[in-house]
Order: C-alpha cells, then sequence, then structure tokens
C-alpha cells in the first residue's frame, strides 16, 4: 500500500493527520479518538511514515481509545507487516541474502526494522 493511499483510507474515515515533533519520545504515531486525529512524528522516513500511519489506521478501523494491551498492539503490528510485505517479496529478499538480518531485510524491502520483525512473527503462527 502506498502512502497516499494510506492518508486517503485515514481521510475516509474523517480523521485528520498532523505531522508534529511533539510526540512521545519513541513513539511514532497515536490515534487521539475523541478529535479523530493522528499525530504523525516529524522527520520520519517515507517507509516509516507509511508504516506507522496504516498502524494507526487499525487503530481507527478498530475504533480504539488510546495505546491498547501488547497483544492488541502485536496483533495490529502484524497485520500492517502483511500489508506492506508480499509473500514474493518476501521470498526473493530472504534469497538475496546469505544470511539475512532483521536490519538487511528491512533495507531490502524498504520497511522499519519493526515491520520485518512483525512479518516473522506472522510466519511463525502458521508453524
Amino acid at each position: 500500500m502506498k502512502l497516499h493511499e494510506v492518508e486517503d483510507a485515514i481521510a475516509a474515515h474523517g480523521v485528520d493527520i498532523i505531522e508534529t515533533e511533539y510526540v512521545a519520545d519513541g513513539i511514532w504515531g497515536c490515534y487521539m479518538k475523541p478529535m479523530r486525529l493522528i499525530l504523525v512524528r516529524h522527520g520520519l522516513t517515507h517507509a516509516a511514515r507509511t508504516a506507522t500511519l496504516l498502524h494507526e489506521l487499525e487503530h481507527v478501523k478498530n475504533g480504539d481509545e488510546g495505546h491498547q494491551s501488547p497483544r492488541a498492539e502485536a496483533r495490529i503490528n502484524r497485520r500492517v507487516a502483511r500489508t506492506l510485505i508480499a509473500p514474493d517479496d518476501w521470498a526473493a529478499a530472504t534469497r538475496a541474502h546469505m544470511q539475512p538480518t532483521v536490519e538487511g531485510l528491512a533495507v531490502e524491502l524498504d520497511v522499519p526494522v519493526w515491520v520485518v520483525v512483525a512479518y516473522v512473527e506472522s510466519l511463525s503462527l502458521f508453524m
């Protein structure tokens, strides 16, 4: 899913996006349900912004209020990973490296490291 498609999907839900430096340390984005607003950290890479907004879009769709349980956040991360990484792309990326690392796969797939970790977690659910 491309960044503009994610932004359009968020807008279709009547939610605005504001890029700001005033997001808590370590947080890339947050959905503020009462204000119908997503705050996204200023200066994220294109890939990080796309993944972050997809994550927040899941909160919008779920009607979530605030940060969810670790289990719910992990489930959302796995959905984001499955949206951003196609199985064929994953297979090609893992074949391209003799000993693939999470960081190397993230570069190859043009996604943040947390998306690769979530994708691996999603694969382990089927094993």
